[in-house]
């Protein structure tokens, strides 16, 4: 068995022979080839002395009724780094304050903050993304700043709405016109310099949606509510 919090790696050269279904659903050649195949993202070693097994919540174990989940992960090939986003308070170590974004360097085994890390009345990231090729790492979710976390009083930071992106080359921000200020983003895609993103609630410019199209300005996509057409043999719901 390897201890993982929220988090963990599988390596399916690791080990080769017969499949066999173990407790979780997870699929290993035998029982004994578990540790091989999984690993868990941390170093206990100097200088990381990593003493968490991944992201969890902050400080003691009087704490631990915290929320923590996962939602989304995005690799980034030259750099050999794993984004992390979700929601929790640390990673690596357990009073090391990083909030819902996080980021872990698969050749030095640590755990590090992303751009100054992210900061709103409760920060979720819900979603990353990083364009083939690319150099940026799209981040969404809930958050109304970023280069800052809400322990930062000192910070200004920059003033994001749900969405924003980081340079992996440059380190600094870019906040997208500002983002959407009143929403809940759950997934982004990019085409080109098209930024597109879908939530629950999404509010801008007096325009109300569940998709955002970014075109160095946002615009929003409305769903049709069917309740709205009674008279519509095509959006009337079928009844029985």
């Amino acid at each position: 068995m390897v201890k993982a919090r929220n988090i963990a790696m599988w390596d399916p050269a690791a080990a080769n022979g017969e499949g066999r279904s173990a407790k979780g659903g997870a699929t290993f050649s035998s029982f004994k080839d578990c540790h091989s195949r999984w690993s868990s993202l941390c170093d206990s070693n100097p200088p990381n002395r990593c003493d968490i097994d991944g992201v969890s919540y902050r400080g003691t174990s009087a704490q631990a009724a915290s929320p923590v989940y996962v939602f989304s992960l995005a690799y980034h090939a030259a750099s050999n780094m794993l984004y992390v986003g979700g929601l929790f308070q640390s990673a690596g170590q357990r009073y090391a304050n990083i909030n819902s974004l996080a980021a872990f360097s698969l050749t030095s085994k640590s755990w590090s903050i992303v751009g100054g890390g992210i900061a709103g009345p409760s920060p979720v990231v819900h979603a990353l993304y990083i364009s083939p090729g690319s150099q940026d790492l799209y981040v969404a979710g809930s958050f109304s700043a970023v280069g800052k976390q809400n322990s930062d009083v000192l910070s200004a930071g920059l003033n994001a709405g749900n969405i924003a992106v980081f340079s992996l080359t440059s380190g600094s921000w870019n906040t997208l016109n500002g983002g959407i200020p009143d929403a809940d983003i759950r997934t982004v895609a990019v085409d080109g310099q098209t930024v597109y993103c879908g939530g629950k609630k999404l509010y801008t410019n007096q325009q109300s949606g569940v998709i955002g199209i970014y075109k160095g300005d946002w615009s929003l996509i409305r769903t049709v509510n069917p309740s709205l057409f009674p008279s519509s043999p095509l959006l009337r719901p079928r009844l029985g």
